[in-house]
């Protein structure tokens, strides 16, 4: 569901979020003028973001001027992923479906034109290195994506252009849920029907969990 643009957006508010959030997403420290490009924004404006998130604790000054997610990002995230109560009720379900099909699985959710992948792992892997193991990902090539894009094949399920399988956690779809790689023609009904029924555990143990709508 489309949510409406407010009346008398705040656009401050709204450019630092974004300068937030391109900070949090980005493996290595970025000066302010790249940022500004990243964004379109003004040099000027953005520097005084950035030094304003320095100040609050959401990014830190390396030496050579660049900034750095600081310690009021790892606060921010972990606090949002306890409120959400999505990953948590996700694990369990996510686990024995990996162990029922072999596959690797992941779970996203969309943030505009991207997928943020809140877990993304194998059957093989330590549950630990597949939580939030991904930087943001086109979401136009994921099946996950396309799923949250509305962009469905046959009966509510999407396809990727690697082949990749997913299905909407919820309704209105929350997340994605997905088998991670190519997906064979004679699976497909077997796994659409696998990762069906654990989207509808996740969303059940979420909200036996005494969560919210949306996240959380």
């Amino acid at each position: 569901m489309k949510k409406g643009i407010p009346a008398q957006p705040n656009l401050s508010l709204q450019c630092g979020i974004d300068c937030l959030l391109e900070l949090a997403s980005t493996s290595d420290p970025v000066g302010s003028r790249e940022m500004a490009r990243r964004l379109g924004e003004e040099h000027t404006r953005v520097n005084r973001l950035l030094g304003t998130l320095a100040h609050l604790g959401l990014a830190e000054k390396t030496p050579d001027r660049k900034y750095a997610p600081g310690p009021g990002v790892h606060l921010l995230a972990a606090m949002s992923l306890r409120g959400s109560k999505l990953l948590r009720a996700a694990l369990p379900p996510i686990r024995h479906l990996m162990e029922r099909t072999g596959e690797r699985i992941a779970l996203g959710v969309r943030w505009r034109d991207h997928v943020c992948y809140l877990f993304h792992g194998g059957p093989d892997e330590p549950i630990e290195a597949a939580v939030a193991p991904e930087n943001l990902f086109p979401a136009k090539q994921s099946s996950i994506g396309m799923v949250l894009l509305g962009e469905f094949t046959g009966d509510r399920y999407a396809i990727s252009p690697t082949g990749s399988l997913a299905v909407p956690v919820g309704d209105p779809p929350i997340a994605g849920l997905a088998v991670s790689g190519k997906v064979s023609k004679n699976r497909v009904n077997t796994l659409v029907k696998e990762l069906r029924a654990t989207a509808d555990a996740i969303v059940r143990i979420r909200d036996a969990s005494g969560s919210g709508t949306g996240l959380g």
